[in-house]
């Protein structure tokens, strides 16, 4: 629940279509994707394999293994898969309809697991992937974050 401008809003989450399907790498067959970009769309990507196709190569002398190249809309991108910290899931959501509302902006909002995906693929411009990436350094905090705890 949060408040705003003196009401309570009910925020809600099932997961259940995710950990039915099974946790673990590719559970759902969902590919998730963490672009350098803002892209003004709220909806469903379809022949998304015309503009965006990804390519694993050998790593170089300069380079960590397995990294990937892909061309968006003529944007060369460079990135790597981050696996998820060990006991960690990532689950996709969608809005559900609640009472005839979709709206965020309405009383009440749902969510609902459209089900749950294995490593991130996360995309630089034109740097190839490192350590220091904010990417990578976010997924790295839930980790040490445990350690500390």
């Amino acid at each position: 629940m949060e408040a705003e401008g003196g009401q309570l809003r009910s925020r809600e989450v099932d997961l259940t279509r995710a950990t039915a399907s099974g946790e673990g790498e590719g559970a759902s067959g969902i590919e998730v994707h963490w672009l350098p970009c803002r892209i003004d769309h709220d909806g469903e990507a379809r022949g998304i394999e015309t503009y965006f196709r990804s390519s694993v190569r050998e790593a170089g002398e300069e380079e960590a293994p397995q990294h990937k190249e892909a061309y968006l809309r003529g944007r060369h991108l460079k990135g790597a898969e981050l696996p998820l910290p060990d006991g960690y899931a990532a689950v996709v959501l969608e809005k559900h309809e609640v009472g005839g509302w979709t709206d965020l902006d309405k009383s009440h909002a749902s969510w609902r697991a459209a089900g749950a995906c294995g490593p991130i693929t996360y995309w630089n411009h034109t740097t190839n992937p490192g350590e220091a990436d904010p990417q990578r350094r976010a997924l790295d905090f839930i980790s040490f974050q445990q350690s500390i705890m």
